[in-house]
């Protein structure tokens, strides 16, 4: 049976006759708890039964079945969070591999996690069990967290409030707690990220330019310093980051990777400016990105990529042109931009070792064959532009195959 701690929080989801007050969908994923070991493992819904008031689900690891009470499910979103400490099930062996914690909750049921050996890895929610005390410990923390917040909130409008209570957070509760309104703008430290360069990305998809002023507003007043382009960054000194609310392919984004500037989560920001303590960075690293074509999540990583001597030519417009270019000069990789102009009949082409194609521009069928026919000409690849980008994100000179424009 699961302990006190999980079923108070699982009350609520059950009506005075005990029948669920959540319509679970056949189909959805879910944790089930299993009694015997108190664990919870991944399970998907098959229907409900009403006349034991029971859900017969199936579980993920053996395809097994069973009959869950409403108490003993959980929906993921109602679990999971940054912090937790999980247990992943390997799908071909039917056995626990490796312990890792939970660092970003997706949307769907795709999570980021990092393992104790240090590799971050996306997790589907079917590859995941949890041990009810470890659940338990993060639930409570999470309540206490709550708590916390509120207690704060509520004596910070007390006239006889002490603002010193705020530094006597441990680290732990200040990483955790992050309010998302400042504890205490008045004693922030103004020489907190003195020495810190900053740029900000977002991606366009993302609506939240009020976020980014917020951001900048607290950047600036613990002392930091804001700049808009990665080439900015080459003229200062001390410590250089990008702030971004997940991993992204912005141009920011990727010329960061490639310049080997470590990509921090803007959870960061908040929690410096909430706690006025300067934590460690390198725990709110984000992930470079998805190889190709793998599909694996690969952590960020400080080196430079191994592209030396090579002249790889550039097929696009001036935009296309110009950003590969800047991407290549603060790589420091030793790979150099060739750009290729069709009116001059490609004359440079000789000296590439390769050629990098704009995709949109590919699609233009007369584009592509001046382009192909050049290069066969020259002996050399042409390139879809997702190539650097692997190289990028993978640090390491990918294969051309996957990436290759063929007649």
């Amino acid at each position: 049976m699961a302990d006190s701690t999980v079923i108070s929080e699982v009350s609520s989801m059950i009506s005075e006759d005990g029948s669920p007050s959540h319509d679970y969908s056949p189909g959805t994923y879910v944790f089930g708890l299993c009694n015997g070991d108190k664990r919870w493992y991944a399970a998907v819904i098959r229907h409900y039964v009403q006349t034991s008031n029971r859900y017969s689900v199936t579980w993920c690891e053996d395809k097994t079945h069973a009959l869950l009470a409403p108490q003993e499910i959980r929906l993921p979103k109602d679990i999971l969070g940054e912090g937790l400490l999980v247990h992943l099930i390997s799908q071909q062996q039917q056995q626990f591999y490796e312990d890792a914690v939970i660092t970003h909750v997706g949307d769907e049921n795709s999570h980021t996690c990092r393992t104790l050996k240090g590799a971050i890895i996306q997790v589907h929610i079917k590859d995941i069990m949890i041990k009810g005390s470890k659940l338990n410990k993060f639930l409570q923390r999470r309540q206490n967290s709550a708590a916390h917040q509120n207690h704060t909130r509520t004596e910070a409008r007390d006239p006889g409030f002490s603002k010193r209570s705020v530094s006597v957070l441990s680290s732990e509760e200040r990483t955790e707690s992050s309010p998302k309104r400042p504890v205490n703008n008045t004693s922030t430290d103004p020489n907190l990220l003195a020495g810190y360069t900053l740029i900000i990305t977002q991606a366009n998809r993302i609506p939240s330019w009020k976020k980014r002023d917020q951001l900048i507003g607290k950047i600036v007043t613990m002392g930091g310093k804001i700049v808009n382009n990665v080439s900015d960054f080459l003229e200062d000194t001390g410590e250089k980051l990008l702030i971004a609310p997940e991993f992204l392919r912005t141009v920011k984004y990727l010329q960061c990777l490639a310049a080997s500037i470590p990509c921090i989560s803007e959870k960061w920001v908040d929690a410096v400016y909430n706690s006025n303590h300067l934590f460690d960075y390198t725990q709110f690293l984000l992930p470079a990105g998805i190889a190709r074509p793998s599909g694996e999540l690969v952590g960020w990583q400080s080196c430079s990529i191994p592209l030396e001597g090579m002249q790889i030519g550039l097929c696009g417009e001036r935009w296309f042109n110009d950003m590969y270019t800047e991407t290549l000069k603060v790589s420091k990789s030793g790979a150099v931009a060739v750009v290729l102009d069709e009116k001059n009949q490609f004359q440079n082409i000789k000296s590439c070792t390769l050629i990098l194609m704009d995709e949109n521009e590919a699609k233009d069928e007369l584009s592509l064959r001046k382009i192909l026919d050049a290069a066969k000409s020259a002996g050399l690849a042409v390139l879809g532009s997702e190539w650097l980008i692997q190289c990028i994100i993978q640090k390491r000179a990918v294969d051309f195959q996957p990436f290759v424009f063929s007649d």
